[in-house]
């Protein structure tokens, strides 16, 4: 008879498993944490959500793949997914990103804006960066 724990930890292994063969994403377990691979050098921007609602909608708007996620230690934020290619300051906080299905001490992390299939499923945080300053014209 398989334990809770070792369900999460099989749970955890396809999820790894299929963001590999979804998106080609190469990802790391940590205890209850699905992590990216250093290697991956993807990052989390942490926006305050009314901005990030807004900013949300514009990039769905241009048909834009930037997957998005809420991590429970950060409620009052979304954290967009990124890839730091180039030199770009940014105005939030750049953040280490969970993805679902982790679960932290606080609760689960779930998908704010799931990613899609594309050629490029996380953008650079430059082009990033600039559609947020093109909505705050």
């Amino acid at each position: 008879m398989t334990t809770t724990m070792e369900r999460f930890d099989l749970r955890l292994a396809r999820a790894s498993l299929q963001y590999a063969i979804d998106y080609g994403w190469t990802t790391e377990v940590s205890g209850t944490r699905l992590l990216f691979a250093e290697a991956s050098h993807v990052i989390g921007l942490a926006v305050p959500c009314d901005e990030a609602i807004t900013i949300a909608e514009h990039l769905s708007g241009q048909r834009v793949s930037c997957p998005a996620v809420r991590l429970p230690h950060r409620p009052e934020s979304i954290v967009f997914l990124a890839v730091p290619r180039g030199l770009a300051a940014a105005p939030w906080p750049l953040v280490e990103v969970m993805l679902p299905p982790s679960q932290a001490p606080e609760g689960p992390v779930v998908w704010a804006v799931p990613p899609r299939r594309s050629p490029q499923p996380v953008p650079s945080l430059v082009s990033l960066l600039a559609v947020v300053r093109g909505i705050s014209r």
